[in-house]
């Protein structure tokens, strides 16, 4: 007769449970994605081509906010992160935002002559309640034109100016001399930044027509003509210097 064996209490068997361990190995940890930077920098400038020191420099993308402040000699320098952003500059007296642009990891250059703002006064009107402010306004009216394209299709051209006249498919946007001084008018789409004393836009053929004291700045490098045509196509303006 063959005996069991184990241990028994009272003639109660004891049930011994052996735990098997298992050595825990540890998960492939996920790295973390870093979004792509690049590095924005540029000089802010008054009208009169004057350094605009402790300017804070304002960039919005659709989920964040960053900022800058020029420092005595009107140079910013901010490293962000790739994507589409709009720009502001903020100063007592001056005024100014640009079209949006796209921040590459490349590094990139935009320069603003900021123009000074005109105290206005708001007139709300309400339940029969008026109420008026003073609010500091830009100076220049601005427009705005949308472009099509396909790469930049969500970005639209801003045009800063003192006067405009419309002729059928051609509006022109100027500026104007006073006390010696050459108000410009200020173009800005993408990172292309356009002043002149004179912009003719033509809606139908999609082709802008600078002329008088003409600046260029591409993001890159700066130039100065006395005329300009830019050609947008695809969603791209293709300047052409003359």
């Amino acid at each position: 007769m063959k005996r069991r064996l184990g241990w028994h209490v009272r003639g109660t068997p004891i049930i011994v449970f052996t735990a098997v361990v298992s050595m825990a190995v540890p998960l492939p940890v996920r790295a973390q994605v870093h979004q792509p930077v690049g590095r924005l920098h540029g000089t802010i400038f008054d009208e009169s081509g004057a350094v605009l020191p402790g300017s804070e420099v304002i960039l919005r993308s659709d989920t964040e906010t960053y900022s800058a402040s020029t420092r005595a000699v009107g140079t910013y320098d901010i490293e962000l992160p790739t994507g589409i952003y709009q720009m502001n500059v903020v100063k007592p007296g001056f005024c100014y935002r640009r079209a949006s642009f796209r921040m590459a990891t490349a590094p990139l250059t935009i320069n603003a002559y900021v123009p000074t703002c005109a105290i206005a006064q708001v007139a709300t009107i309400a339940d029969g309640m008026s109420t008026v402010r003073d609010e500091l306004r830009p100076s220049f009216s601005e427009q705005e034109v949308s472009i099509p394209g396909q790469d930049l299709s969500q970005l639209k051209l801003l045009i800063t100016y003192r006067n405009r006249d419309k002729d059928a498919d051609i509006t022109t946007y100027s500026g104007y001399v006073f006390s010696g001084a050459t108000s410009r008018v200020i173009v800005t789409y993408d990172c292309l930044t356009i002043y002149a004393t004179k912009v003719r836009f033509d809606h139908r053929a999609l082709r802008m027509y600078a002329e008088g004291g003409v600046t260029i700045e591409d993001g890159r490098q700066s130039s100065i003509s006395d005329q300009a045509t830019v050609r947008f196509e695809n969603g791209k303006a293709v300047v052409q210097p003359d």
